[in-house]
């Protein structure tokens, strides 16, 4: 009798059953956070064991790993048989970053759980992809330098990796369009050229001289915090790492803030004030939906540009922060965009509020993306081509 259930067991199983595991695990990391998923949570979702997840993944880390696999081999195939046409790479990218929109999230957020041994092989196919964009770019603008492919690359990555960290809703035909549309753009952006126009901005990374700390310790700690957060994760750092980073007793933290989900919201709190005072200043200095709206984009930028570990955090930690204040912060998060939404109507009066918000999305993940890789930071240029790449998304025709 036993042996009849097995079988008939054996018989429901699903050929797919590995596949539906991947795909949960990718939604549930990305929604709720790698460090806030247990295996019973997936295991759940699929309506199996815990148990019989392990038969199938041996650990959490190893079912990350999976996910993301998952994800890049997906790529793979659709970009087999493309060749270097920039526009079927394009048409192919947009269709699958919206199927699935885990992708960009899984590897710019949580890839950082991983041992750096796997983590070097996904660098690796990630740089191919990256390729693929810039040699079909080539194709276009045979006259682009080299640093000016690299960034319109990344970029083309940036607004593919975008649909995971937002909700808005369109028809899939229509969300693939402006996706599309905004990558075109981007890729026709006319960029400053690294040898001709002198950037508008100085440049803020990479003095190579050790930082200056505030006197106050409280900013010291907090200062650290941002730093070793951003590096390492909220829950890989503890006090007594701070402390140690400002050179004090972990005790000793507890006179400056009661724990580190404290440095934690500190410094979010500080984040989302700093972008609504420039948005303000827009708004009190422009005549204009059209100027206020390119006021609020050099001040975002500038934030990024400035702030790549604090707007890093915005991104990558607020997943750690207790229910109730993150939907406090989230909320915050979405009125500034409803407010950027709202300009850009006022800019393109034909578009309707999910296209509006979509594209402030966008233009949101090419500068949370780019202003965090490092080596960009060497193109002097860097604000002024935010600039100019955002707008060419904001502008895209739809």
């Amino acid at each position: 009798m036993a042996t009849d259930d097995a079988v008939q067991q054996s018989r429901r199983r699903p050929k797919d059953r590995k596949q539906q595991i991947l795909a949960a695990a990718a939604r549930q990391f990305r929604e709720l956070g790698y460090s806030n998923v247990s295996m019973a949570d997936i295991a759940d979702e699929v309506g199996i064991t815990a148990g019989a997840l392990y038969r199938h993944f041996r650990s959490k880390q190893d079912l990350l790993l999976g996910a993301m696999w998952r994800t890049f081999r997906h790529v793979e195939v659709a970009l087999d048989g493309t060749d270097v046409d920039l526009d079927d790479l394009l048409d192919t990218l947009a269709t699958f970053s919206v199927e699935e929109r885990a992708i960009g999230v899984l590897w710019q957020r949580e890839a950082r759980n991983l041992p750096e041994e796997d983590r070097q092989r996904l660098r690796k196919a990630l740089r191919a992809i990256s390729a693929s964009a810039v040699k079909a770019i080539v194709g276009a603008r045979p006259q682009a330098t080299p640093a000016d492919l690299d960034l319109l690359g990344w970029a083309v990555l940036s607004i593919l990796a975008s649909p995971g960290y937002h909700t808005v809703e369109l028809k899939p035909e229509r969300f693939v369009t402006l996706l599309d549309h905004a990558i075109r753009a981007v890729c026709a952006a006319e960029l400053t050229s690294t040898g001709g126009t002198p950037p508008t901005r100085e440049r803020v990374r990479g003095t190579g001289r050790p930082p200056l700390h505030p006197v106050s310790r409280r900013e010291t700690l907090l200062s650290v915090a941002i730093h070793q957060f951003s590096q390492q994760g909220f829950q890989a750092v503890g006090i007594s790492d701070i402390g140690a980073a400002a050179s004090i007793t972990g005790a000793s933290v507890y006179h400056y803030f009661s724990n580190k989900l404290e440095i934690l919201l500190t410094a979010l709190n500080r984040a989302h004030e700093t972008l609504w005072l420039g948005l303000h200043y827009a708004l009190e200095s422009a005549g204009t939906p059209s100027r206020a709206l390119e006021l609020a984009l050099h001040s975002y930028i500038d934030f990024g540009v400035r702030h790549p570990e604090l707007l890093n955090l915005m991104v990558t930690e607020i997943l750690n922060v207790p229910e109730e204040q993150r939907h406090e912060l989230e909320r915050r998060q979405h009125s500034y965009m409803l407010e950027w939404a709202s300009l850009l109507r006022g800019r393109r009066e034909t578009l309707d509020a999910p296209e509006a918000e979509l594209l402030v999305h966008i233009a949101f993940a090419l500068v949370n993306d780019l202003t965090r890789i490092d080596h960009l930071h060497e193109r002097p240029t860097l604000a002024d081509d935010l600039v100019t790449l955002c707008l060419c998304v904001l502008n895209a025709p739809t």
